[in-house]
């Protein structure tokens, strides 16, 4: 049987625990931030996205908020384009089905626990330099 994408992203996030930090969701979030989707160019994949986080909690110009919001942005994108390296298909197209898959504040509940593993895992990569 095949599967639509909305068919295929309502599947992977049905009955999700948004706590279970070990959650198949959440553990292939980090491992796409961390580049392993990346077809033979993970490293750079890595390095972007820790450049990214890095410009963003490190910018003394911004206010805790615009951290926070520009963090939430960040973290949306990369979840959406998580699943389109998984099932294809538009950046809208989606993101309406992961929107449409999930009750309003579970959606908000796991963006949160999203951008907080981005984060330790970008902490984690910092520690790991030294």
């Amino acid at each position: 049987m095949t599967y639509t994408i909305k068919q295929q992203i309502t599947r992977d996030l049905a009955g999700l625990d948004v706590n279970d930090s070990n959650s198949h969701v959440r553990r292939y979030f980090r491992l796409f931030i961390e580049g392993s989707y990346a077809n033979g160019n993970g490293a750079e994949v890595q390095a972007e996205n820790l450049r990214t986080i890095h410009n963003i909690l490190r910018n003394d110009d911004l206010s805790g908020v615009s951290k926070r919001k520009q963090m939430c942005s960040w973290t949306i994108n990369q979840f959406v384009r998580n699943f389109m390296a998984d099932y294809g298909g538009s950046y809208s197209h989606v993101q309406k089905c992961i929107v449409n898959s999930m009750t309003k504040g579970d959606l908000e509940y796991l963006t949160t626990e999203l951008m907080l593993d981005a984060i330790d895992w970008f902490h984690a990569s910092q520690v790991e330099e030294v």
